[in-house]
């Protein structure tokens, strides 16, 4: 409302709101007594309309008058009003600096900022080295002691922070310190996600503005992210105050995994180099995400645990114990101390080792030597003993082991040729192969040569007499697989054991008429032959081998199969009918090649386990037409890693194939629902995707579950 009264005095007219209007004649209304009457009217009627309270409120203050000190009452300095800044107590923590250690009050750092909303950023705190700052007591008690410019102290005094207002009681020989000695002090500060921070310099301070203290929130000040920038990256700077590495960076978790880190044998510096990049950048991880498959989170199930996340080595120490063990204690487990039980060692095969190391040893180290000979209580001296007698060696069984190694070595290059991209661009095959056939061939035969009139053999190949051998080099290369290992020993021989460049070769063949058109095959071969016997020797060019390769691969079926990830291979030799004849150009004896079949039509059939309290869960199995009971416990024990080898494994149908696998199971009888398949039967796909079992003459329907047992053994 707006009241207006008119005087009869001229320039008298006053207009008073519920804000104060500026009298234009203060000098001459001031001493009125009409005025004065006014206004002593007009604040009652405001005290009453309790527009009025007393109390203090921020504002310009004048020490020397006791009072505020308004824009009118001032000769200079009209407009500036009161900064209203916000302090951040950050306390000190032990262990304090040295020039602090003797108070036992709780010190704190007052910082002063704009902006208390960013202090969830906090990482540090910032000092002036050069600035003088004082150390008072803070609050009415004096409970607290407070650490800032002794400006800003003053200020404070005027705003109740002290004992007694306008006065500051300092810190006896703390009235002034240079903020050089209070740099690294550890604080706590509030709202801060680190749970100590520390005291950095910063040159950029005033001493004329806030207290001096700065609180650090670099993701939201250039001027804070460029000063800690500069603490990192300058170690001598760091240095210059006494400042250790983890004061400026985050390291309490880098610093603890780079010691663990130290006495870790990588074995190769490139692995360490790796592992120490690692944790240099690893800082956070997202642990967590919304959708697909994983453990949920325990405190809010709405999220699943990473994928990565949840790899943890930790588990692998004890799965064992988690699934069939004893974790408590409580009995013994199956991993348990040799106490006999086992099978003994020989005696005699030890003794014989020690025996034929300390003979072995005794030229070098002539006194352990005897001195262990004498705890042995062997007679005489063991300088006098004979050296030990080895056994033969089996060079048939070692040149087995190798055949397998290197067939092995031969067999995942293929695979890996196999899952790679054909062409440039094209993507890679993503399903892995399940079967495969190995070719293998006992002996390179040899047949009388025949010109290009005469029919060619079903390999496409051409070959000549051994009895050929010692003619001249023009006539050494007939045709590739054949005669080329034969021609290549004479090679050999003639050039004492090396064979010649492949240009030599090359020339030799463009020679010959009944050459010329299969070159493009012969280089390849003779390329890979001389590789070989780079690597082998003479075992390259051996035109038959002395080790049943049949035999061995049978024997070591499964370690193929578990190597490779297949559910069957079969073996065919190259002389067998209808065999490709790449495959028969290309092979040679103890290098077997292997082919992998695509995949054929299959319908997935689910697979459950009943078992109570183990690890076994469902798995999805693709069945092909004509599979077998024991080709389907094979792709089940490949796709599911929980059915060890020493597990015995048998499957069974539902007795209902519609509603069997709906019936709720009894504890007491797990497979009263369910019929054991026999080893001999066979499944097959029929119309619709759906899979049947013929068992002896008959034909069942199996439905889309059936149920595998594992015995564990005991």
């Amino acid at each position: 409302m707006i009241i207006t009264k008119s005087f009869k005095r001229p320039h008298s007219f006053i207009i008073i709101s519920s804000q104060f209007q500026p009298n234009p004649l203060p000098g001459r209304l001031a001493s009125t007594p009409y005025f004065d009457s006014f206004v002593r009217w007009q604040f009652s009627l405001l005290r009453a309309a309790k527009k009025i309270d007393f109390g203090k409120r921020y504002t310009i203050y004048s020490p020397k008058d006791g009072q505020p000190c308004m824009d009118h009452d001032r000769a200079s300095g009209e407009g500036v009003g009161p900064q209203e800044y916000t302090l951040i107590k950050l306390k000190v923590l032990d262990p304090k600096p040295q020039a602090l250690a003797h108070i036992k009050e709780d010190i704190y750092l007052v910082a002063a900022t704009l902006r208390p909303e960013t202090m969830y950023g906090q990482t540090n705190c910032y000092l002036h080295p050069d600035i003088q700052y004082s150390v008072f007591y803070a609050t009415e008690n004096e409970s607290q002691v407070f650490v800032a410019t002794a400006r800003s102290a003053r200020i404070m005094s005027y705003q109740g922070l002290t004992k007694e207002n306008g006065k500051v009681r300092y810190v006896t020989g703390l009235e002034k310190i240079a903020g050089a000695k209070l740099l690294g002090a550890p604080l706590s500060a509030p709202l801060a996600k680190y749970e100590r921070v520390y005291a950095l310099p910063m040159l950029t301070i005033k001493d004329d503005k806030g207290t001096g203290v700065v609180t650090s929130v670099p993701s939201d000040s250039p001027d804070d992210f460029a000063a800690l920038s500069d603490l990192k990256k300058k170690k001598p700077l760091r240095e210059k105050y006494g400042l250790t590495d983890e004061m400026v960076l985050p390291l309490l978790a880098k610093a603890a995994a780079k010691k663990v880190l130290e006495p870790m044998r990588t074995f190769n510096d490139e692995t360490r180099r790796s592992l120490e990049t690692t944790v240099d950048w690893l800082h956070e991880y997202a642990c967590s995400r919304s959708y697909g498959l994983g453990t949920k989170l325990p405190w809010d199930t709405q999220y699943l645990i990473e994928s990565l996340s949840d790899s943890t080595i930790a588990y692998y120490a004890v799965a064992h114990l988690l699934q069939q063990g004893v974790f408590d204690g409580s009995a013994v487990g199956r991993e348990r101390l040799c106490a006999g039980i086992d099978e003994p060692m020989s005696e005699s095969l030890v003794f014989r080792f020690i025996e034929s190391q300390m003979v072995i040893l005794s030229p070098i180290c002539p006194h352990i030597a005897e001195y262990i000979w004498q705890l042995l209580k062997k007679d005489g001296l063991i300088i006098d003993a004979p050296w030990p007698v080895t056994d033969a060696v089996d060079e048939k069984l070692a040149l087995g082991s190798r055949f397998i190694s290197d067939s092995m070595a031969e067999f995942r290059a293929r695979l890996k040729t196999y899952m790679s991209p054909k062409k440039k661009g094209a993507k890679e095959n993503t399903t892995p192969p399940t079967e495969a056939v190995i070719f293998t061939k006992a002996k390179i035969t040899t047949e009388v040569q025949v010109t290009s009139e005469v029919k060619k053999t079903s390999s496409d190949v051409v070959v000549k007499r051994e009895d050929d051998e010692e003619s001249d080099n023009e006539d050494i290369l007939a045709l590739p697989t054949t005669t080329v290992i034969n021609r290549k020993k004479v090679l050999a021989k003639a050039n004492n054991g090396a064979l010649p460049d492949n240009k030599v070769i090359s020339q030799m063949i463009g020679k010959e008429e009944s050459l010329k058109k299969f070159a493009k095959k012969a280089m390849p071969f003779v390329q890979m032959i001389k590789e070989r016997y780079e690597q082998k020797g003479a075992s390259a060019l051996a035109s038959s081998s002395p080790i049943d390769q049949t035999a061995i691969l049978n024997e070591n079926i499964d370690f193929i199969m578990n190597a490779l990830d297949l559910d069957s291979f079969s073996i065919r030799h190259t002389d067998e009918e209808g065999v490709d004849p790449n495959f028969v150009e290309t092979t040679v004896p103890l290098v077997p090649m292997m082919s992998f079949l695509p995949q054929r039509p299959n319908v997935n059939l689910v697979f459950r386990n009943v078992q109570i309290c183990n690890a076994m869960f469902d798995v999805v199995v693709p069945i092909c037409d004509g599979d077998t009971v024991s080709m389907i416990i094979r792709k089940l024990r490949r796709i599911s890693k929980a059915i060890k080898p020493k597990y015995e494994v048998t499957l069974w149908r539902y007795k209902d194939s519609v509603w069997g696998d709906r019936k709720v199971i009894s504890f007491n009888s797990l497979f009263e629902e369910n019929l054991q398949l026999a080893d001999g039967d066979l499944f097959h796909l029929e119309a619709d995707n759906k899979i049947t079992v013929t068992s002896g003459s008959e034909k069942i329907d199996i439905g889309q579950t059936i149920v595998y047992k594992a015995n564990v053994p005991e």
